[in-house]
């Protein structure tokens, strides 16, 4: 089934999971066959979740992770095994704390990140380079992912958003300046309302309003790193540098 409109709200299916229906006021989910509870909850508090924000509340929702380093609100976002997760866990192990993972929530009355889920989902190779200081779970059966609960290092009071970090491939890591057109199409590529229901479910107008209301608030950056885990020291270290360097 791809996305569409019912005769009130909009219809969505994840392959293998489930088809939910989104509108006004509620969500009714239909599960697939086998479906485990771990797997429909990851469902809920990731896209379904999501998509009710994005139709119906003033809130921007990134396929990001996002931390609290510094003492500022610093957002990790990109395409699926850019490191978002990976990054936010070792970022725990610097004394962060992180308001989410995969989705991240912007209030764009307050401008600020506010908490969804204290859950980070790793692949193995990730989670095997960090100590074994939360018990994991499977995120989703059929993928080799591992979900850990990190309670003790989540926030759950919001915090106005000071940097968004967009995560790219490149030979060596590096922090540098976004420019406007980089931090539009990053911010645009990786909302979850338009990785879910294209532009055909709502006023692409009213998406880039959302999008310029975020980057008035926060400052963007290009983090490239390689494909290699063993980057990730040094990318901590170069996003340290420039939460702690910036005014």
């Amino acid at each position: 089934m791809r996305p569409g409109v019912a005769v009130s709200g909009v219809v969505h299916r994840i392959p293998d999971v489930c088809v939910f229906w989104v509108d006004a006021d509620r969500v009714w989910v239909e599960p697939g066959d086998g479906v485990s509870d771990a797997e429909l909850s990851t469902a809920l508090v990731g896209p379904i979740l999501a998509v009710w924000l994005h139709l119906h509340r003033r809130v921007l929702c990134l396929h990001a992770s996002a931390a609290r380093i510094a003492n500022v609100a610093c957002l990790f976002a990109g395409d699926c095994g850019a490191g978002k997760s990976t990054i936010a866990r070792a970022m725990i192990d610097h004394g962060c704390t992180v308001w989410g993972d995969d989705l991240s929530v912007i209030d764009l009355e307050r401008l600020e990140l506010v908490p969804t889920h204290p859950e980070l989902r790793l692949w193995p190779s990730s989670l095997a380079r960090f100590p074994e200081d939360y018990p994991s779970s499977v995120a989703f059966e059929g993928l080799d992912k591992r979900a850990i609960a990190v309670d003790d290092a989540f926030e759950r009071q919001g915090a106005p958003l000071a940097h968004i970090f967009l995560i790219e491939q490149g030979d060596r890591v590096a922090v540098v300046p976004a420019t406007t057109a980089e931090a539009v199409h990053g911010l645009v590529r990786h909302t979850w309302g338009s990785l879910l229901l294209g532009y055909a479910m709502h006023d692409p107008s009213v998406h880039l309003d959302r999008v310029a209301s975020v980057m008035s608030a926060a400052r963007a950056w290009r983090l490239v790193r390689t494909a290699d885990l063993t980057d990730l020291p040094a990318v901590v270290a170069a996003v340290f540098e420039v939460v702690e360097s910036s005014p």
